[in-house]
Order: C-alpha cells, then structure tokens, then sequence
C-alpha cells in the first residue's frame, strides 16, 4: 500500500487509506505506529521498533475523525490514563479458532498477563480441535490490531515473555516488556492512591 503524504481533514474514504503513521514512546522504547482504515472503521495497526528502516519516516498526522481517535486513545493509554481502547474495527480474525484467540485477548485485564497455554486451552473450550500454546502464538502473530487487541500481554508458561509482533528480536521483545512494565506502573500508581 502507498502512503499517502496528505489527505484534507474529514475527506470521504472509499477505499482504505493510512489514517496515521507516527512515532510514540513507552519508557525508554521508541516505536512507530501505522494505522489503516476508512472513515467507519480500522482496517490495521502496525507497529514496529525504531530506528526507522529506509523508506519509513514520512510521518502522517492523523487524518481524520478516527485517525485523531486512534492516535488520542493510544497516548491516553501510554500515559496510563486509559486501559482499553474503545474503536471501530473491521474484523477480528479470519476463522472460528483466530477470532477466538482475539476475544481471548480482550479479556486479559491491563497490568495482567496470561500464558499461551491458558490461550490454547480457551480456544480449544470454544472451538474444539487441537489448538496449542505454539497456535496461540500464531494466532497472535495474526492480530490486525496490536495493543488494541492486547497480544502483548501474553507470555510463555514459564514467565518468559516469548515473542512479540511475529519476532523473538531483542528490539521487539524490548518493547513488550515496556509496555507490560507501563501497565505495572499504572496498577502501583492507582494502588498508591487508593
């Protein structure tokens, strides 16, 4: 898909186009974030560790209405001020067994986290078959909509946190730990002040 470098505020999207693509930060962990969609709904969500590759860094503000959304709604949440993200999305998951896996992301509470193994055992509960911990981890690598649907709040059985968006590469593990460290943070920051 091209990356459009300037669509006017509010313009009818027929097609899906690149609402935003920015930079972010969680902790030390600088990250980009490219989000695709039309006018209704949210088509992707990439993300991926900075520095930039060739060809990257054409950062395109918000475009529109759900662009502006996406893009408050995630610094809410780095901020600690948000849990969940409350957006239009136009699927979640291409199977029976995958949109399973992504309503089992849902239900992780923010600042907690689930094995793989609990992941597999919740799909085979509702789908049946012979869904495993290594499927889990496929099935999150297929999440449209990472830290929507939060994938990185599952880890291996053993505590280890596995990999995150399709890699085991210390950059991306890097970056979910921070973002599980981030949640943390929020959950001794609310207890503090209760």
């Amino acid at each position: 898909m091209q990356v459009l470098s300037s669509l006017p505020l509010g313009r009818k999207v027929t097609a899906v186009d690149c609402l935003l693509y920015d930079r972010y930060q969680v902790g030390d962990v600088p990250f980009w974030t490219k989000v695709t969609g039309t006018l209704t709904h949210i088509h992707s969500v990439e993300i991926g560790t900075l520095p930039i590759k060739a060809g990257q860094g054409d950062w395109i503000a918000p475009q529109n209405e759900l662009g502006a959304r996406f893009d408050s709604q995630l610094r809410e949440y780095l901020l600690r001020i948000r849990n969940t993200f409350d957006l239009p999305l136009w699927d979640h998951g291409d199977s029976d067994t995958q949109r399973a896996a992504m309503d089992f992301l849902r239900l992780i509470p923010c600042g907690q986290t689930r094995s793989y193994s609990d992941q597999a055992e919740y799909v085979r509960d509702r789908c049946g078959g012979g869904f495993g911990p290594r499927n889990a981890g496929t099935a999150n690598h297929g999440n449209h909509y990472p830290l929507v649907i939060p994938c990185h709040r599952v880890v291996r059985k053993s505590g280890n946190l596995g990999g995150f968006m399709g890699s085991s590469q210390q950059l991306a593990i890097t970056l979910k730990r921070q973002l599980l460290a981030n949640e943390q943070l929020k959950l001794v920051q609310r207890a503090v002040v209760q």
